[in-house]
C-alpha cells in the first residue's frame, strides 16, 4: 500500500505471491516504490524480475514457509545502493544461512539489478542463522542493528551484525537466549519472527509454541532476554504465537495465535499486551483478547502510526487504528479494507 496522500491506497499491480510470508519492500524517501521481494526473487518498480533477481535465497520454499525472512535497506556509504538481508531457511542440519545481496539502483536503466557477483552472499557467523530477521536503528540513530536466531546444537544464540558507512562488521554480537532451538535428538522449538520495538529498546521473538520478550541495546547489539511466555492450553490444544507488533510508541504489544480459544474452537485469535512489562506474570495479566480471527494474521505497523492485521484467504485487511491505547480503546475495524485485494488474497504487509 502507499501512503502517500496520507490514506493507505493499494498497490495493485505487485507481482508478490507469497501465501504464507517473506515479503519486503523498499521505497524511496518520496514514498515511491523501488524494488520489492517475496524472498527469493527480486522485481523492480515496474514489477519485472531484475535480470539478476532470482533465486537470491535459492528455493520458493524459503517465501511461503516462514514470516519475516528478508529486510532491506540503503547503504550508509552510497545512497543508490541496497543491502537485501535474507535470513536462513530450511530445517536443522541444513538451513541455507544468513546471505546478504546488493542492489545498485543505476543498473538496468535506472530500475536496478544485483551487480553480478553480489548475489546472495554467505555472511559468516550466520550459517546456521533461521527463518527470521529484523533490524533497528544504532542508538546514534545513523548506523543499523540486524538481528537473527541461530539454530544448532551449540549455538542458542541471538546474533546481531552492526552496520556502518564503512560496510557490514562481519562479526556478529552473541546473546544467549533462554530458548534452546534445538535438543538433540529432537527440534524443541522453531522461530517464526523477530520484533524490535520503534525505539529500539525492547525484542520480541516469536516461535512456533512460545514467545521470549527481551531488552535489546541499539548501543551494543546486545541481548538481555527478561522472560518467555507460553499461552495456556485449552483441554488438549496449545494455543501457538504466530506474529507480533509492538505499537509505535512501544507501549503495547501485539501478538497473532492459532489454537483454541475460551470454547476449545480452533481459530486465530488476537492480543494485546502490555509492552513495558518486566516479567511473565504481569505480562499474562495484561493479556486481552481482541478478536477471534479466520486465521493467524500478519501484523504490520506502518508509516500513519496504525497496524494493519492481514485475513489470509478473505480479500480485505483489518486495522487497529489507535495501537497505544489499552484493550478495546485501540478500536479494532475489522475487514476494513473489503475491496484491497479484491479477488487476491491479501499477503502479509
Amino acid at each position: 500500500m502507499s501512503f502517500n496522500s496520507g490514506f493507505p491506497v493499494v498497490f495493485t499491480t505487485s507481482q508478490m505471491n507469497s501465501g504464507v510470508g517473506g515479503s519486503e519492500n523498499i521505497s524511496d524517501s518520496l514514498g515511491n516504490i523501488l524494488f520489492y521481494t517475496m524472498g527469493f526473487t527480486l522485481y523492480n518498480r515496474d514489477n519485472n524480475v531484475m535480470p539478476n533477481g532470482w533465486a537470491i535465497l535459492g528455493g520458493s520454499l524459503c517465501a511461503v514457509n516462514y514470516m519475516k525472512i528478508a529486510i532491506a535497506f540503503q547503504r550508509l556509504d552510497d545512497g543508490t545502493k541496497y543491502y537485501l538481508i535474507n535470513a536462513g531457511c530450511g530445517s536443522f542440519p541444513n538451513p541455507s544461512g544468513l546471505r546478504y545481496s546488493v542492489i545498485d539502483m543505476n543498473l538496468d536503466g535506472g530500475l536496478g539489478d544485483i551487480p553480478p557477483g553480489m548475489n546472495g552472499l554467505a555472511i559468516p557467523g550466520g550459517a546456521r542463522a533461521y527463518s527470521a530477521v529484523t533490524a533497528t536503528r544504532d542508538h546514534n540513530n545513523h548506523d543499523i542493528w540486524f538481528v537473527v536466531r541461530l539454530q544448532d546444537t551449540d549455538s542458542n544464540y541471538y546474533a546481531s551484525y552492526h552496520i556502518t558507512s564503512t560496510g557490514i562488521n562481519f562479526t556478529p554480537v552473541l546473546s544467549n537466549s533462554l530458548v534452546p532451538m534445538y535438543t538433540p535428538p529432537a527440534i524443541s522449538h522453531s522461530i517464526w519472527n523477530l520484533r524490535i520495538s520503534r525505539d529500539g529498546t525492547k525484542i520480541m521473538a516469536v516461535y512456533n509454541d512460545i514467545l521470549e520478550y527481551s531488552n535489546f541495546n541499539s548501543a551494543t547489539g546486545q541481548v538481555s532476554p527478561m522472560f518467555h511466555y507460553t499461552f495456556p492450553a485449552c483441554g488438549d490444544k496449545p494455543i501457538c504465537p504466530s506474529d507480533a507488533e509492538f505499537s509505535i510508541d512501544g507501549r503495547y504489544l501485539y501478538v497473532s495465535a492459532g489454537g483454541a480459544d475460551a470454547t476449545c474452537t480452533l481459530m486465530g485469535i488476537l492480543y494485546q499486551f502490555d509492552a513495558t512489562a518486566t516479567d511473565s506474570a504481569g505480562f499474562a495479566q495484561s493479556m486481552v483478547q481482541l478478536a477471534l480471527v479466520h486465521y493467524n494474521p500478519g501484523l504490520q505497523l506502518a508509516p500513519d502510526g496504525k497496524i494493519y492485521v492481514t485475513n489470509p484467504e478473505v480479500d480485505s485487511l483489518s486495522v487497529i487504528n489507535n495501537p497505544s491505547s489499552p484493550g478495546t480503546t485501540c478500536n479494532l475495524q475489522r475487514n476494513d479494507f473489503t475491496s484491497l485485494c479484491r479477488a487476491l488474497f491479501c499477503d502479509y504487509l
